[in-house]
């Protein structure tokens, strides 16, 4: 008998849990890729894209922080999108189509706004990231959340360090679809709009609405810390939910099982109602009662992180982002994203500067040191999946402000430095090193740590502003950056106080940042 999947498409087998599960975080991986492979391939080519038409300088700028600007304002009304209807099969197809639309736009040579006219287009759909984040908040525990996180976020990142290489063979391009002609101007926005039909392809056949499937039973674990009888007898189950005879049911648990590891109960033995309520069921010991309480256990185990207090409904943004401001905690992560990624995008585009200006470097020494930066972006993302399961996201995320803190105090040594002095240029080695050591494990713990201190409703929403900073961030710091160059000396010195400023904040709220490592379940 053909089972019923909640996507578009009928297969002749079962797809338990755990195998929708595995496809959707696949497809969520895909699309963080290619994400950072649009990055890699349009930002290089933009200025010589711009400069066919006579643009300005600003222009630059302004094209850059076009996609981030719009992202700043949609990624939390998507993610609310998302908390409230869970579908996330069908705004992330939306969002891909608008990517699409985004770098057609972009790649047609009309007019100097065409190019920032399509970034902006892509911003919207760049939106999908909080509600990407906000499932993957929903389908995994507090204590595996940390590596799916580093896995999506290390995959964005070799899309950056790779789609440059893409580059040298658009540059070759020089054809005509009509009137269109493609050229080394615009073929990376027409090779973007081909990869963008595939991942739409991909993701229609991978990615599912697990938790809209299942929100029923959220609803009756927080309403009564257990699933309601009616329900597990009742026809009211979604397709996908474990359901039929003891069998089926058990051997549906023990596919939870190993796709989420083992139950994570921290707060002491189940509670005698909803034991009795599966031993009413046939079930002859207190094994397979916990056998089959998977996926409850991973409910209960966010709930025990979070309390078991229900969001309330129909809560506005403007309510939503009063709340987040309201939390020290919350307003520490949303700070260090801010933070962290005003440095980076300052620092990148400081970088050519301090090389040429002060180091005389030449195209080849910079081209050496994005390779060397991207080499170690892969790096920081495998460390960071390793220790992961040995030190607590919080002190993950105080090592990271402490070594962008060590990066920028470098930063202000390079400014004190005389010109192409080898002093000078140990220290702007030191300064790079640690900076781009920083961000990404401030970006992954900063995710993984939200989703563990904020309702389980509602994680569309707080990773949607969560991205908005990180979005203020980038759109900032290359403009602040690039200004205050010749003020390299001030420029240092205040980061060096943020940083600071930074540090002991997050140390007021360390008690606050809890989330669960692999240690804290094995001494439960």
């Amino acid at each position: 008998m053909l089972s019923q999947t909640q996507g578009c498409f009928d297969f002749p087998f079962k797809l338990t849990f755990q195998s929708k599960r595995q496809l959707t975080l696949i497809g969520f991986a895909i699309r963080r890729f290619v994400v950072g492979i649009n990055y890699a391939i349009v930002i290089p080519s933009l200025w010589f894209y711009l400069q066919s038409f006579g643009a300005p300088y600003y222009f630059l700028g302004l094209a850059i922080a076009a996609d981030s600007i719009v992202g700043v304002l949609v990624a939390p009304i998507v993610g609310k999108i998302a908390d409230v209807t869970r579908r996330i099969r069908a705004i992330g197809a939306i969002t891909i189509f608008l990517d699409f639309v985004g770098n057609i736009v972009y790649a047609i040579p009309i007019h100097v706004y065409m190019p920032i006219l399509g970034r902006c287009i892509s911003g919207i759909g760049a939106g999908y990231v909080s509600a990407l984040y906000g499932e993957v908040s929903r389908i995994t525990t507090p204590a595996e959340r940390t590596r799916i996180v580093t896995i999506l976020e290390g995959v964005r990142l070799l899309g950056i360090t790779i789609g440059p290489s893409f580059n040298f063979f658009l540059q070759n391009f020089n054809f005509y679809i009509g009137p269109w002609k493609i050229d080394n101007r615009t073929a990376p926005g027409f090779f973007m709009a081909i990869l963008w039909i595939l991942v739409g392809i991909i993701h229609l056949f991978t990615v599912y609405n697990l938790t809209k499937d299942y929100r029923h039973l959220e609803e009756e674990f927080l309403e009564n810390g257990h699933p309601d009888e009616k329900s597990e007898k009742g026809s009211s189950y979604e397709p996908g939910v474990p359901q039929g005879s003891h069998e089926d049911r058990r051997r549906s648990s023990l596919d939870l099982r190993s796709s989420r590891g083992s139950p994570v109960d921290s707060v002491g033995a189940r509670d005698d109602k909803r034991g009795s309520f599966y031993l009413h069921e046939g079930y002859s010991s207190e094994e397979e009662v916990t056998e089959e309480l998977t996926y409850f256990d991973i409910l209960r185990s966010q709930r025990q992180q979070q309390g078991k207090e229900k969001t309330k409904g129909g809560r506005s943004v403007f309510e939503g982002i009063k709340t987040a401001l309201s939390r020290s905690e919350l307003v520490v992560l949303f700070l260090s994203q801010f933070v962290m990624y005003f440095n980076q995008s300052s620092f990148e585009t400081l970088a050519p500067l301090i090389g040429v200006e002060l180091f005389g470097f030449t195209i080849t020494y910079l081209s050496i040191l994005y390779v060397a930066a991207g080499i170690e972006l892969v790096v920081v993302i495998v460390l960071v999946w390793f220790v992961s399961h040995h030190i607590a996201d919080r002190n993950l995320l105080l090592a990271s402000i402490a070594m962008g803190t060590v990066g920028v105090f470098a930063q202000l040594g390079v400014a004190f430095s005389q010109p192409r002095s080898s002093g000078g240029l140990v220290l702007a080695l030191v300064m790079s090193f640690f900076m781009l050591l920083a961000t990404p494990i401030t970006s992954i713990v900063g995710k993984s740590l939200l989703s563990k201190i904020t309702p389980v409703e509602d994680q569309g929403f707080y990773q949607g502003l969560l991205a908005s900073t990180q979005q203020l961030g980038l759109i900032s710091g290359p403009l602040v950056g690039s200004a205050l160059f010749t003020y390299l000396i001030q420029f240092s010195s205040t980061s060096l106080f943020v940083f600071v400023f930074l540090y002991v904040l997050t140390l007021t709220t360390m008690d606050k940042l809890v989330g669960v490592t692999s240690l804290d379940v094995d001494a439960n």
